[in-house]
């Protein structure tokens, strides 16, 4: 049944298990390789660009690696509200966003992807950029 509900996830919110760590707008680096449920889930964003790259600060998702696809493991946060509540990174520099997991979250690979990342502080037409993988123990 898992694996029905996985393939079911994997043709909507799925991708490719060979695309590349990172868009390049973003390098989204955790604070560590692993954590347990319920923890805290520091991230690193640096701006390796020459421009300024705003996100929306209160809209991720944190997608698990499973039969080798992403599905969404945890849902976004309602985007409409929170669109406004756009994250800049200046060129050359870093800032940090904190992501909980959940207490039950099951073992395995994850990644966090911000969504609707873009050069300068506009908002709309973004890409979503992930972080590095981590594993939940």
């Amino acid at each position: 049944m898992v694996a029905a509900a996985a393939a079911v996830l994997a043709g909507c919110e799925g991708s490719s298990p060979t695309e590349p760590r990172f868009a390049g707008l973003l390098e989204i680096t955790p604070d560590q390789a692993s954590y347990a449920p319920g923890s805290i889930v520091t991230l690193t964003l640096r701006n390796p660009s020459p421009v300024a790259v705003s996100y929306v600060a209160c809209a991720h998702k944190v997608e698990m690696r499973l039969n080798g696809f992403w599905v969404a493991a945890r849902q976004l946060p309602n985007f409409a509200l929170c669109a406004a509540a756009r994250g800049v990174v200046e060129p050359g520099q870093t800032v940090v966003e904190n992501v909980l997991l959940l207490n039950d979250q099951a073992p395995g690979t994850y990644r966090v992807l911000f969504v609707d990342v873009t050069n300068g502080p506009g908002a709309g037409g973004g890409i979503d950029e992930p972080s590095q993988t981590f594993t939940v123990r």
